[in-house]
């Protein structure tokens, strides 16, 4: 049984270069923190309440301009210690933005997803 991989699919005039730790590049990713004092989703834990209080978590916009959580199964922060921690152990791949320019850019990217579909319907 032979399995297909990178090498095969390569033509005669492609080359393989090897990737070293400088020619690594990460697609940074636009994020903002928010709280759960900002916006709250209870049937995942993030909403303030006591005794844990303030949650924290990292949101970034989709393609439509709506705001998504950027960590998978809509992981958070107990405290801005953690968040800032995991920021500065990713700082190559995160562009942090304030939470209202993260609003402002969801609006603005919503208005024109919202042009452009009335446009495809004229």
């Amino acid at each position: 049984m032979r399995i297909n991989n990178y090498e095969d699919r390569l033509s005669e005039n492609d080359q393989m270069v090897p990737v070293t730790d400088k020619a690594v590049n990460y697609k940074v990713e636009e994020v903002a923190i928010e709280t759960s004092t900002d916006f709250s989703e209870p049937e995942y834990g993030f909403e303030t309440d006591q005794p844990d209080g303030i949650k924290y978590r990292l949101v970034t916009l989709d393609d439509e301009g709506y705001m998504i959580p950027y960590l998978p199964d809509h992981r958070f922060f107990i405290n801005k210690e953690q968040i800032q921690e995991y920021i500065e152990a990713h700082m190559e791949e995160l562009e942090v933005i304030s939470y209202q320019d993260m609003q402002s850019e969801s609006i603005q990217i919503q208005k024109e997803c919202q042009e452009e579909a009335e446009q495809d319907t004229s």
